[in-house]
């Protein structure tokens, strides 16, 4: 191994921010090169290779993005930081998403965040087989339970990887079942927050008033039945994470002062008029995507764009059909150690061909039903609970014949369904799954509840 210093490459037309970072590096070994001009800093590049570059989005001539871009094609092992603020981030999320940059860091920057960043790109760089960037490395999170070693899982994973480096939102989508929450940890846990708590609420579990007094606390007689001072959640996920789970059911009244803790960085607890600093990590989720929860003129278009910085898609099973195998016998093992299953093919055809309606919290308890009620170690489709079975046989798993819909053929012979059909047939099979419970079954289809109160008010209409 070289004994050279790894080198840092800092680009920024800020002199005092150049030197800041220097002083700041000076508590690293390691050797600095800073530039005010980013073409002079392209010029240097192109015959130095530096283990880090981090440069400002917003300089004169030539931007941050457009830096790293030049560069294609030299310094492909340098692991890229931008600095910035909220207000580029369309150039930067693209450049983030294509792989060209790899750390993002708002300004004003937290040194120590910034320092255990650098650290730990230098330490994977120096660690024999971390090759130039830990994306590279292990597809698995060794901080989170989550498996599976699907394309659509190990891209997941990298974009894990990626987004906890950048202290600022993301928002979580997938449908029910998926575990966003699994993904908000595994965010927490491979942050420079990880030794902080990390806070987890669910917004459709509290009215408005009570969601009110557990995100920002209360004081003693702030309303009727407030006793005592009350610590809130943003206080409790100060320094950690706080995850606000189905943020799209929050009241309009409480998403405008969630805004206003998002931009000032500071909240009033019920009853106070003490301003609070708020200094932690957010991060959302909802099976309903913020885009669509915003036409239906149920969330605020300006919050969105504070909670959806870094958009984070979860796939549904069905779309990684290949894991399923992985995660059921994973799940088998936590009920049943004492026991190891053999497959039938007709199992194995299940478990990758089922459709997974609940996805991985129905794998989940499917699991513990057959881990509990098999009666030998071979599984076939009989140990199955009758209603996954049945679903299974009667269309692959995917439609049930006697639900399908009319079909009709077009000029050419292609099978036309019609939409009407395709969209009531999804939403009475969320129903099903949901126990007919319209708000459940709405967020698994990423509509609002009212769409469905709609929709099956006019098909009383047809009927």
């Amino acid at each position: 191994m070289s004994n050279k210093l790894p080198t840092i490459c800092v680009v920024d037309d800020e002199r005092s921010i150049g030197r800041a970072l220097m002083r700041l590096f000076r508590r690293l070994e390691v050797s600095v090169e800073a530039f005010v001009d980013p073409r002079e800093a392209l010029d240097w590049l192109k015959q130095n290779p530096v283990a880090i570059l981090i440069t400002d989005q917003r300089m004169p001539g030539m931007s941050g993005t457009e830096l790293v871009a030049a560069l294609d094609g030299f310094q492909d092992d340098a692991t890229k930081f931008v600095l910035s603020g909220y207000s580029d981030f369309d150039d930067i999320t693209a450049a983030f998403n294509s792989g060209q940059i790899q750390k993002y860091i708002s300004k004003p920057w937290d040194d120590d965040e910034l320092l255990y960043a650098v650290e730990r790109v230098i330490a994977l760089k120096e660690t024999p087989g971390g090759g130039s960037d830990e994306l590279g490395a292990q597809p698995v999170l060794p901080s989170s339970p989550m498996l599976g070693a699907s394309p659509k899982m190990v891209k997941l994973f990298e974009q894990i990887r990626r987004m906890s480096t950048a202290n600022v939102p993301v928002f979580i989508h997938g449908e029910t079942g998926t575990g966003k929450e699994l993904v908000a940890r595994a965010l927490h846990q491979e942050s420079f927050r990880a030794r902080q708590p990390f806070v987890p609420v669910n917004c459709a579990n509290f009215s408005k008033e009570l969601m009110e007094s557990q995100l920002f606390g209360h004081k003693k007689g702030a309303f009727t039945g407030a006793e005592q001072d009350r610590t809130g959640l943003l206080a409790a996920a100060n320094g950690g994470t706080l995850f606000l789970d189905e943020v799209t059911t929050l009241p309009m009244e409480l998403q405008a002062k969630l805004l206003r803790v998002l931009q000032e960085r500071e909240y009033t607890p019920l009853g106070s008029n003490e301003f609070i600093p708020f200094d932690a990590q957010i991060l959302s989720a909802s099976s309903r995507r913020l885009s669509a929860a915003v036409e239906d003129g149920e969330f605020r278009e300006d919050l969105r764009y504070r909670l959806e910085v870094l958009p984070l898609d979860v796939p549904p099973l069905r779309d990684r059909n290949s894991d399923a195998m992985i995660l059921f016998r994973h799940y088998l093992r936590e009920v049943r150690q004492d026991v190891t299953f053999e497959f039938s093919r007709d199992f194995e055809r299940f478990l990758e061909t089922y459709h997974w309606p609940g996805n991985v919290r129905q794998l989940v308890n499917l699991a513990g039903y057959v881990a509990t009620m098999a009666d030998s170690e071979a599984l076939d489709l009989d140990n199955l609970p009758a209603e996954a079975r049945e679903s299974y046989l009667d269309g692959d798993g995917r439609r049930s014949a006697a639900a399908a819909p009319v079909m009709a053929a077009s000029g050419d012979g292609e099978v036309i369904v019609p939409l009407k059909d395709v969209e009531r047939e999804a939403i009475e099979r969320a129903l099903r799954l949901c126990d007919d419970n319209i708000p459940k079954a709405a967020a698994m289809l990423g509509v609002s509840a009212s769409t469905i109160y709609r929709k099956i008010q006019s098909w009383g209409d047809e009927d």
